[in-house]
């Protein structure tokens, strides 16, 4: 049987990073902020208290255990169930990673410890780092990400064009729109001052897909997105999901160029590097040339799948603390037949410990209440 990683988790398939492996640095859910939309659910500590959540050295030894099993990876992700710059040791884990792979690694951030010096300097050697802005003023910016009081939105901004002066990797920074709260023109020029400021080298406009924390938080339509994405600038791309019933009947399909062509990427093959280059300086981010673009639609052959027994109900339930995922996620995650996972995912909705959520883009299993 498969072993049952405590601070790993996936491969699971992002729409922005390919198959990720996902490193999980603080406990459920330790954060700055509380936004409306996490995946991850409601925040259950708010906080900018930084130190050593998990022991660093453990954390590395399950990266080197998942590293020798082979299984198919594009991308190591600090992310999961809460803020990993919130740990003291994120650099370390951070080296210590890039000594034993040349896997990029990549920091999915909030941004709001990035006005300490100290936590701009434990990122630095990311490949790519991840950060978010879903507001233009500070009202918004209560409302969508329900800070705690230092987390401010000054802090915020500072720290974000301060470590664009800093980090010579790539930023990408995701703004992130929720229906009737900052999907308005006027919030996004706001926002677009802002982004000027930062000088990100991409901006991924996102809503929401999986079940958010507030049952209440709608999605903005595609369509919608791309107007929005064109206020943001030619640096902005639209890397939601188009809605199933949409791609179904060809609604939404008048959006087309740079703004929406992230989510349409499946109508375009792309080049996968198999390799990367040598990368002999593992302190500082290999060059945005040499990062592989991942390009799920190209399946793993049966030959490399795990067998059925190989994968366990507790893998299935670890990936889903993480994230709400839908049956074909959980199988691309953790390279396991669908049948498996079907089998999995019916017998854990039996046991009353994951429930079903339906969304625009299908069927969602999420961990039960």
């Amino acid at each position: 049987m498969s072993r049952i990683y405590k601070h790993l988790f996936g491969p699971v398939p992002s729409r922005r990073l390919g198959k990720s492996l996902g490193v999980d640095l603080v406990p459920h859910k330790l954060c700055p902020i509380d936004c409306v939309y996490c995946e991850v659910g409601p925040t259950t500590q708010k906080t900018i208290e930084r130190r050593e959540y998990v022991p660093v050295e453990e954390v590395l030894e399950e990266v080197r255990a998942k590293l020798a099993e082979n299984v198919p990876i594009d991308i190591i992700t600090l992310s999961g169930s809460g803020e990993p710059t919130l740990h003291s040791g994120v650099g370390r884990v951070i080296r210590g990673i890039k000594e034993m792979t040349r896997l990029p690694v990549a920091v999915l951030t909030n941004g709001n410890l990035l006005y300490d010096p100290q936590v701009r300097r434990d990122i630095l050697p990311a490949d790519l780092v991840l950060p978010s802005l879903d507001a233009g003023d500070a009202e918004t910016y209560a409302r969508i990400n329900r800070p705690c009081e230092q987390a401010t939105f000054e802090r915020l901004i500072a720290g974000l064009k301060a470590f664009r002066a800093e980090y010579p990797g790539r930023i990408r920074l995701e703004v992130f729109f929720v229906a009737g709260i900052n999907d308005t023109a006027d919030q996004a020029r706001k926002i677009r001052s802002l982004i000027d400021q930062i000088k990100p080298d991409q901006i991924d406009v996102n809503s929401i897909a999986r079940p958010p924390a507030e049952p209440d938080a709608r999605a903005v339509p595609f369509e919608r997105l791309g107007e929005l994405a064109a206020i943001l600038g030619d640096k902005a791309e639209v890397i939601a999901s188009r809605p199933r019933q949409e791609q179904e009947s060809g609604i939404g399909n008048r959006e087309s160029g740079k703004h929406s062509q992230a989510a349409d990427a499946q109508s375009a093959p792309t080049q996968i590097p198999v390799s990367r280059p040598p990368n002999p300086e593992s302190r500082l981010p290999i060059p945005d040339s040499q990062i592989p673009i991942p390009d799920p639609r190209f399946p793993i052959p049966d030959s490399q799948l795990p067998t059925p027994a190989s994968v366990s109900p507790d893998a299935v339930l670890a990936l889903l603390r993480r994230r709400g995922c839908r049956a074909e996620d959980v199988a691309k995650g953790l390279s396991a037949p669908r049948e498996r996972i079907d089998q999995l995912l019916a017998d854990l909705v039996a046991r009353h410990l994951v429930t079903r959520q339906q969304r625009p883009d299908g069927e969602y299993f999420v961990i039960a209440g």
